[in-house]
């Protein structure tokens, strides 16, 4: 239990993310980031309709909300905002979404998977302004921080940052490391709203993701998962 609430293995999260960016991966990074934020959009429209979020229009109460819910699920220990001129910096404690960030580095994806992240965006697309990256780190206790800076939609963006390295996270510990299973319905719920977009093109995106998953389950929880259904899904059900 994370708060009392009921969990899933992290495993299971991070294993329909990355399946979800491997396959947006192809189709290149602008229109691949643009089905990321789809999924930001059904992430609030899901949590605000269970309560889980508050409807606000003001950017930092929205965000003050989304963090708190994702600290509330375990999913994150701490985030801190601090002003730096135009800009501002984020500092990102216990983030358990720097494992995955890793993996999907390491195969050249770049795309934004970070669900608080992806709700954050949307909102603030549904504000009329965007936010860029402009320098990222990860401090030796194994802080992730950022600078951002807000844009109007229609501003040209600078480019984006060198990567940080990422080569120094350690392992994620994916047998034992839990989230609350709200967390997990509200990405379930972004992705179904993704691909109500793509329509009939969503059917071959849905089987990449099927693959992703089970590659990543496979590297990470050193399953072994065979053609066969009937032996495979036993072990997949034990890995939730």
């Amino acid at each position: 239990m994370v708060g009392g609430m009921e969990t899933i293995q992290l495993s299971v999260l991070d294993s329909v993310i990355y399946g979800a960016a491997r396959a947006f991966d192809y189709l290149g990074e602008e229109r691949g980031q643009e089905m990321l934020d789809r999924i930001g959009n059904g992430i609030i429209d899901y949590g605000v309709r269970l309560n889980y979020l508050e409807p606000s229009k003001d950017p930092q109460q929205f965000i003050s909300g989304l963090v708190s819910f994702f600290k509330k699920n375990g999913y994150v220990s701490d985030i801190e905002f601090a002003p730096d001129g135009e800009a501002f910096v984020i500092k990102m404690h216990g983030w358990r979404f720097m494992g995955l960030m890793k993996k999907l580095r390491n195969q050249d994806c770049y795309l934004l998977t970070c669900p608080l992240c992806l709700a954050r965006g949307a909102f603030e697309r549904a504000n009329d302004y965007t936010s860029r990256v402009l320098h990222e780190e990860l401090s030796p206790d194994g802080t992730y921080v950022i600078k951002v800076k807000y844009f109007p939609l229609d501003a040209s963006m600078p480019t984006a940052p060198n990567p940080a390295d990422l080569r120094v996270i350690p392992s994620t510990g994916y047998s034992t490391t839990k989230v609350g299973l709200p967390v997990f319905e509200t990405v379930e719920y972004g992705l179904a709203c993704g691909f109500e977009y793509l329509g009939a093109q969503a059917q071959l995106l849905l089987d990449n993701i099927g693959r992703g998953i089970i590659e990543f389950l496979r590297d990470e929880l050193h399953l072994e998962l065979r053609g066969e259904y009937q032996e495979s899904l036993p072990k997949l059900q034990s890995s939730m």
